[in-house]
């Protein structure tokens, strides 16, 4: 259970990074604010967005 927490929390890391690093996402997602599940089958993953912040 813990190896799936530890791949979770790296997942959405990488999310976040690429996600608040892309200027175009960014242009875009300025005002954006929503939560979402990522339902991977093996992996879900609940994301908060803010203003175009994950």
């Amino acid at each position: 259970m813990a190896d799936m927490a530890q791949q979770r929390a790296a997942w959405a890391e990488k999310f976040r990074a690429a996600t608040e690093s892309d200027p175009i996402i960014q242009c875009y997602a300025k005002y954006y604010t929503c939560d979402f599940l990522l339902d991977m089958e093996a992996l879900r993953v609940g994301v908060q967005m803010r203003d175009g912040r994950v």
